[in-house]
This record gives C-alpha cells, structure tokens and sequence, in this order.
C-alpha cells in the first residue's frame, strides 16, 4: 500500500507538475489513510519539517 502511495506521488509530480512538497503530504496522508498505525510516524515527520522551517528562519530560540 506503501508502494502505491509513493507511485502516486511520483505520478502527480512527474505527469501533473505539482510541487514534490505537495505531493510528499497527499503520500503520506495516502499512507496514513491506508495504514492508520503510521499516523505517529506522519505526524513525527511533519513536526521534524516544521522545526527544521523554524529553525532556518531563526524563530526557534533557547
């Protein structure tokens, strides 16, 4: 199910032209719907983006 979740993605930015940030998240909410035991391992990859845009822009601070 995995498998047909990336070969979606790939196919929208390949075929389509939409962005690979998007299609990464219609992937991983594809999966999620799939299999809804990968919604912790989701949502620990969205958080890990998030920070990592926050820290780039130097919001994050000690």
């Amino acid at each position: 199910m995995v498998a047909a979740a990336v070969g979606i993605a790939l196919l929208g930015v390949f075929k389509h032209g939409y962005s690979m940030v998007e299609m990464f998240m219609f992937g991983v909410s594809l999966a999620v719907s799939a299999i809804p035991e990968g919604l912790p391992v989701a949502l620990t990859v969205v958080l890990a983006v998030a920070t990592h845009c926050m820290a780039r822009r130097g919001v994050i601070v000690r």
